[in-house]
């Protein structure tokens, strides 16, 4: 008899995380996947459905619902700041669900990690020892196999979730604008120099003296500079370009900071 799969659950895991360390524990011997430090450790377990794979049971519920905390937890997660979703693909891959805002935390820190190991390379890859001194004594701490490993899967995950982030912002509408994030990042610095213009043009006076006047057949000859434009309508124009630049910003930190998208890392 062959046997055909049915369905297999799609477990998600709410939890609250700057950057979430996920702890993959098997029946006997657990491992850490990733390097991320964690904040406090309260777990928190999977909840979702249970089903049939077709290489075996799936890891079973208990009490009834969709709510449940299996036997053998596949991973832990840890509260710290912010909340994630998180999901567990069919191929055991790691997809969180995250606002534009907790994705830049996220990549700040990936860039944080990459810095303090290049730092830490640059200070160990070489050394000094004294003539007659025990080499391996001050000999510092390096794999080099190993930190290459380490830049190397770090950089993966920066490309990847800058990947996604531009995916999202290209494809997200900002409500109120019908601009895409994009679109609104190179609109609101349009805005900012236009005001920035407008701020002058609306402060000159309509008839000012010039700064500096001449002499011709000894008689001062005074200057005067005019405003070629109406100022009044400036000023109107500016005060409606600074409220719709305010408007943008809150508009786009509304999306960044509520609306979620997938990214796997």
């Amino acid at each position: 008899m062959g046997s055909s799969p049915i369905r297999v659950a799609s477990f998600s895991i709410i939890y609250y995380a700057s950057v979430a360390q996920l702890v993959e524990q098997g029946t006997e011997n657990p491992r850490v996947v990733g390097s991320i430090p964690t904040g406090s450790t309260t777990p928190v377990y999977l909840a979702g459905e249970c089903g049939f794979s077709s290489s075996g049971r799936a890891p079973p519920c208990q009490g009834g619902g969709s709510e449940f905390e299996p036997r053998n937890p596949l991973h832990i997660v840890y509260r710290i700041d912010n909340i994630y979703t998180v999901f567990l693909s069919l191929r055991g891959g790691i997809i969180m669900k995250v606002t534009s805002a907790q994705a830049a935390k996220i990549l700040r820190k990936f860039e944080d990690d990459l810095s303090g190991i290049r730092s830490n390379e640059e200070m160990s890859n070489s050394f000094r020892a004294a003539v007659g001194e025990d080499i391996e004594s001050v000999r510092p701490k390096y794999d080099y196999e190993q930190t290459q490993k380490e830049i190397k899967e770090i950089e993966a995950k920066v490309r990847k979730l800058k990947h996604t982030i531009n995916l999202f912002n290209v494809q997200q509408v900002v409500p109120g604008f019908d601009m895409t994030i994009d679109q609104l990042l190179i609109y609101i610095p349009q805005l900012s120099r236009q005001r920035a213009k407008l701020a002058e043009m609306k402060s000159v006076l309509p008839k000012a003296r010039a700064e500096i006047g001449y002499r011709a057949s000894n008689v001062n000859i005074i200057d005067y500079t005019y405003a070629n434009y109406d100022i009044e309508k400036a000023a109107k124009d500016y005060d409606e370009i600074t409220d719709l630049l305010s408007r943008a910003q809150t508009a786009l930190d509304t999306v960044n900071n509520t609306v979620t998208f997938e990214i796997d890392i």
